[in-house]
């Protein structure tokens, strides 16, 4: 992968051009062309699909466009341009010129943070008093989205992993999570197949090591005791599981951007062979994310119904509206 920085010594201080269609953003000063990590083997486009897939709930991702890399007029292969999860990044989506970024969260690296963890490790969640003490100290919706979207997706190169959350520095700055290398989900590893449940994955104890030691796990176990963020949680992941990750929603965008990218698969196979080299075939390749998008959402259902004592079953409403107005359950709008 490179970065990209725009530094004033060379030139222009910004890339003054709106290189994604789905931001509103007219300038960046940092961007980064992705090889695609994991997915290098695979796709080329897994985390660029997810990422894609979830834009529209309230996650601080990465816009995804592929294109072609030239380093010095010779070919290097596929790059998927990304925006860089850094202080600018706060700073041109939000306003906010200051900020703290940490990477995982087991201590040391933001007071703030720790005094959350503080209150986390004296318990008792469910006492109105001190689940306002967390509320102000983190956006607990948004960590709702960020689970269910790191849980369904199965990403299973985390929690302990690709973890990194920001809070403006003001003294009513909240902590929220920034989603990112995604390469293990939608069937990108052995841990992440449609089957695999990355909700006990999220949720272990005692789990020896990566990618979910006990501390990578503590802050969700912790909320879970809340019973109003237990009973939210299991809503909204039923909730986007039949709009967000609804299988057609979901074959669709894999439809879209896979037509988007095949014109320029078979130059890139010629300039590094071993890439996408990981099956049969790229078509075959990309079966599998299309598998698990057909698949998952059985199986996310029992694996809430099997991890929630309080959770006997599913089911299925049919909504609908009169002259107008939306549906929406916990929060998810319904499709019309």
């Amino acid at each position: 992968s490179l970065e990209l920085h725009a530094m004033s010594q060379y030139g222009a201080s910004e890339f003054a051009y709106r290189f994604f269609a789905d931001r509103d953003l007219e300038s960046f000063d940092d961007l980064i062309l992705r090889s695609s990590a994991q997915d290098w083997w695979r796709t080329m486009f897994r985390d660029g699909m997810i990422q894609t897939l979830t834009r529209h709930m309230d996650l601080d991702g990465q816009a995804y466009r592929p294109t072609a890399v030239f380093l010095n007029g010779e070919y290097w292969g596929i790059h998927n341009l990304r925006e860089k999860l850094n202080e600018d990044y706060v700073e041109a989506h939000y306003g906010e010129e200051d900020a703290e970024i940490i990477e995982g969260t087991w201590g040391g690296q933001s007071a703030h943070y720790d005094e959350l963890d503080a209150i986390l490790e004296a318990g008792g969640l469910n006492t109105p008093e001190v689940f306002a003490e967390v509320e102000a100290r983190m956006d607990v919706d948004q960590y709702l989205n960020y689970l269910i979207a790191e849980i369904y997706s199965a990403n299973a190169d985390w929690p302990g992993n690709n973890l990194k959350l920001w809070r403006p520095l003001t003294p009513e700055g909240r902590w929220r999570w920034m989603l990112f290398d995604t390469d293990f989900g939608f069937g990108g590893n052995a841990n992440g197949q449609f089957g695999s449940n990355t909700l006990a994955l999220a949720t272990a104890p005692n789990a020896p090591g990566w990618p979910n030691p006990p501390w990578s796990t503590f802050l969700f176990r912790s909320l879970l005791t809340n019973d109003g963020f237990r009973h939210a949680f299991i809503q909204r992941m039923a909730a986007h599981a039949s709009t967000t990750f609804e299988p057609d929603r979901a074959l669709a965008m894999i439809d879209s951007l896979q037509a988007n990218l095949a014109p320029a698969i078979p130059r890139h196979k010629v300039r590094w062979p071993q890439s996408i080299s990981f099956g049969s075939s790229w078509d075959a390749l990309v079966r599998i994310m299309r598998d698990f998008a057909t698949a998952h959402p059985a199986a996310v259902r029992g694996h809430v119904t099997t991890h929630f004592d309080d959770v006997t079953g599913s089911a299925r409403l049919t909504l609908t509206t009169g002259s107008g107005g939306r549906v929406y359950a916990e929060g998810v709008p319904m499709a019309p």
